[in-house]
């Protein structure tokens, strides 16, 4: 039988020369069939005993144990160094686990850290829960956090969910993931992980690895802490990949999904999912159940969907087919407050969310879905009777929403929703209550803060809910006026304009101004809405009339004050803005570039907006010419009247050069 590929330990040692002695022995008595190294890096110790230690305990660990001294580089430089020394040494070396110096593992930690690891290519460390001694909490001297449970990328990018005493694979160091050395104040671990993340790999938890985090008055923990929010702008910055909105929104799908879609007529199907244009996590109501039960007991400690949909299958096969809408239609759900809601469809050719915080006769008679809110679900699961009746009385709300097809929608009277809840309720009734072990918690991330001060916070606006696009890939969006689809000559522009950006792994968003007044049958929609994976269809208020000044000239304000970023947060999950025009979407080119998305406008006689006796279109440009990257346009007068103004002529292009350059950057 083939011998197992060796496994080394990496001791930076500096400092701490008392407990070294139980680190080395630690690591070198492990109860393994495997070839065991351990280096230990004396990262310029002024103590002479570090250098002592391992050469008393050297004789006893012969061609185990390994000594190397360097010039002080902090302790991302040791590791660094005894991963290459290890790399060098073992050319099938299979994993390394880092210990600190202060701290210890069991004699079973190794083997626990690699069969953890298993044979999963993706899964590239193992990581500890931390179970502390020393200054501890605990009555017998120990005390256990847990970090991560289940791993989450999610969590991982809100905080350290993975201690350093973890075990990496060897594959990892070879595709080139060190430690960065000039993070020497803390956090070197955690940015550590935030690359091998952007290597492709991911951790998994170690349960019962034994190892012990000797926890002291002062640590570098203890410093990064301080510097806490410095440290993590840094990696932010670092890792900007990781915390951009398409990734991030992607991961909430799959990880932490806002939607739970409880089909009535089905009774064991429940859907999980942030974005309804993508295939959804079906679960049996039993495991829903399982999650439920968990999220009640520690809501700390997991996800769970923040609103609750019924409805029957027939509805839901029916929204699919306005598929391009879903989007727009399932925002608007996450944008409003009420703890519990009641939707009906109505067909109508404009697309419209309307609602109404008073309920009718009429309305109870007429709906088709019911939602709640995951903190009304709670209390009207866990909360006794007496209690319920002495909390204030639940907001209701009524949304009416035009659809241009609506056939197959199921509408019922509300009572028979009430009746759905009820059922429901008693379905996830009792939650059993846990108990926990006394001496261990969980110290991981709170979901909600992600919730709030991630997920939001890098994909929408304060107090503004993201827009649920949850495919990593290029996503274009188009902004154009709504009577320019209802023109057959400009329709036909916008029409080749589209069909020229589609392409595989491609998305094209189609947002369209001044909605409310949109006729999708008078635009043609059936005939080019193929093209399209998302149609938003946005009420710019009408402000005719109020404008600002410019050089000049007056700027027509499509927006009211502070609202360009409304329109904004639609961009962020796109790879690139197209304004066909000087469109209101223009006032949000700024917001949108410094999220990533750079803005172009495609400047064609076709899409001039009409000038009045105070605005002008061109003046418009001018003005916001910070924040576009390019005008697309084949007319000289417009280029020669903007560059008059001061418009930098290195910003003009052809509409050629435009869909040849646009075209490259999304193929």
């Amino acid at each position: 039988m083939a011998a197992k590929p060796p496994i080394g330990v990496v001791i930076p040692g500096y400092g701490h020369p008392q407990f070294l002695a139980e680190a080395i022995t630690s690591a070198c008595e492990q109860d393994t069939d495997r070839d065991i190294h351990v280096v230990v890096v004396d990262d310029g110790c002024k103590f002479p005993e570090t250098r002592t230690t391992v050469a008393n305990l050297l004789p006893m660990y012969g061609g185990k144990l390994h000594y190397i001294r360097q010039k002080n580089t902090r302790l991302p430089g040791a590791r660094n160094t005894g991963i290459r020394f290890l790399l060098e040494l073992l050319p099938d070396l299979d994993a390394i686990y880092f210990l600190d110096a202060d701290n210890r593992i069991s004699p079973y930690s190794i083997e626990a850290y690699r069969k953890t690891i298993g044979d999963d290519a993706e899964i590239g460390w193992a990581y500890p829960d931390i179970s502390f001694f020393g200054l501890s909490h605990g009555e017998n001297g120990f005390d256990t956090r847990e970090t991560a449970p289940d791993y989450s990328v999610l969590k991982h990018l809100r905080g350290n969910i993975s201690e350093a005493g973890s075990m990496v694979r060897a594959d990892v160091f070879r595709k080139g993931v060190m430690y960065d050395e000039t993070m020497i104040f803390g956090y070197e671990d955690w940015d550590f992980w935030l690359y091998a993340l952007e290597a492709g790999f991911k951790g998994r938890r170690c349960e019962n690895s034994g190892f012990l985090y000797r926890r002291r008055p002062e640590s570098m923990l203890a410093d990064s802490t301080r510097m806490g929010e410095e440290l993590v702008s840094r990696m932010r910055r670092t890792h900007k990949k990781l915390y951009q909105p398409q990734y991030v929104m992607a991961l909430e799908h799959e990880e932490a999904p806002y939607f739970a879609l409880y089909l009535s007529d089905l009774k064991d199907t429940v859907l999980l999912f942030s974005d309804p244009a993508i295939e959804a996590e079906k679960i049996s109501f039993q495991e829903f159940k399982t999650r439920f039960d968990h999220w009640v007991n520690s809501r700390r400690e997991f996800f769970f969907p923040q609103l609750l949909l019924t409805m029957q299958e027939a509805t839901w096969n029916a929204l699919q087919e306005n598929r391009e809408l879903l989007r727009w239609l399932f925002w608007q759900m996450r944008e409003q407050g009420a703890e519990q809601r009641y939707l009906s469809f109505t067909e109508k050719k404009e697309p419209a969310f309307k609602v109404r915080n008073a309920s009718s006769e009429e309305h109870k008679e007429h709906v088709a879905v019911s939602i709640m809110s995951a903190a009304y679900l709670r209390s009207q699961v866990v909360d006794s009777e007496e209690t319920i009746k002495q909390l204030p009385a639940p907001q209701y709300m009524h949304g009416d929403i035009h659809l241009p097809d609506v056939c197959g929608i199921d509408h019922l009277v509300q009572s028979e929703f009430e009746r759905f809840e009820a059922e429901l309720k008693e379905r996830l009734a009792p939650v059993p209550h846990y108990i926990w072990h006394q001496n261990k918690s969980y110290a991981g991330p709170d979901p909600a803060y992600i919730r709030k001060a991630l997920i939001r916070d890098i994909c929408a606006i304060e107090n503004r809910e993201p827009f649920p696009a949850c495919r990593e890939m290029e996503r274009t969006l188009v902004a154009v006026k709504d009577d320019f689809l209802t023109k057959e000559t400009i329709r036909n522009k916008i029409v080749n304009l589209l069909k020229t950006l589609q392409s595989d792994n491609h998305e094209i968003v189609l947002l369209v101004e001044y909605a409310s007044r949109c006729d999708l049958e008078e635009c043609h929609y059936q005939d080019w809405k193929h093209l399209i994976s998302t149609l938003i269809p946005y009420r710019v208020s009408d402000k005719s009339g109020i404008y600002k000044m410019y050089l000049g000239r007056g700027i027509s304000t499509e927006f009211a004050q502070g609202t360009p970023e409304d329109m904004a947060l639609f961009a962020r999950q796109c790879t690139r803005v197209i304004g066909c025009g000087a469109v209101a979407m223009l006032e949000a080119f700024g917001e949108a570039r410094l999220h990533g998305a750079p803005g172009y406008v495609l400047l064609d006689r076709e899409f001039e907006i009409a000038d009045t006796k105070h605005t002008t279109q061109l003046g418009k440009l001018l003005a916001y010419e910070h924040a576009v990257v390019n005008i697309a346009t084949d007319e000289t007068d417009y280029r020669n009247s903007l560059s008059a103004d001061g418009f930098p002529p290195s910003k003009f292009m052809t509409t050629k050069d435009f869909y040849r350059d646009i075209l490259k950057e999304a193929g």
